[in-house]
């Protein structure tokens, strides 16, 4: 069962509402649409329903095994989550199948090894998203802190 978010300060905007409602649509008119389940556990992820947003993303794979943005997803929810180690897995996976739309998962692979404490992983990986995002300011502002 699908529900809507109630109002709240994590999902203010009438556009996120309009989004989460035609997600929901999209799911009950193509239950075997991966992107459908993806675009409906991405707004759950931004309302930090990280179980539901989990569940659309497995969702999805289970539909569509190859859709990387999907692995992204549930990379995103266990580092949001506060699992970095878990979430190395698919962000990975979803490099692996998508290797020229990686500069951000690159660079959140940074960011879990960074969290983990392994600095020289994160400055190998930050230093990967510099090379393929130049202007990136996120990844240069945590190569230069001091742990890494």
């Amino acid at each position: 069962m699908i529900r809507r978010p109630p109002r709240s300060t994590l999902f203010p905007y009438t556009t996120l509402f309009r989004s989460y409602d035609l997600a929901s649509q999209a799911v009950a008119l193509h239950e075997r649409s991966p992107h459908a389940h993806y675009a409906l556990g991405t707004i759950q992820f931004w309302n930090r329903e990280f179980d539901c947003a989990m569940a659309s993303q497995k969702r999805a794979i289970a539909l569509d095994p190859n859709l990387a943005v999907a692995h992204t997803m549930i990379g995103l929810v266990h580092h949001y989550s506060g699992d970095s180690t878990a979430a190395l897995k698919p962000f990975q996976t979803a490099l692996r199948l998508d290797p020229l739309g990686g500069d951000v998962v690159v660079h959140q692979i940074g960011l879990c090894h960074f969290m983990l404490g392994d600095y020289a992983a994160a400055e190998t990986a930050f230093k990967d998203r510099i090379s393929q995002s130049p202007s990136t300011d996120s990844s240069r502002v945590l190569l230069e802190h001091d742990s890494v």
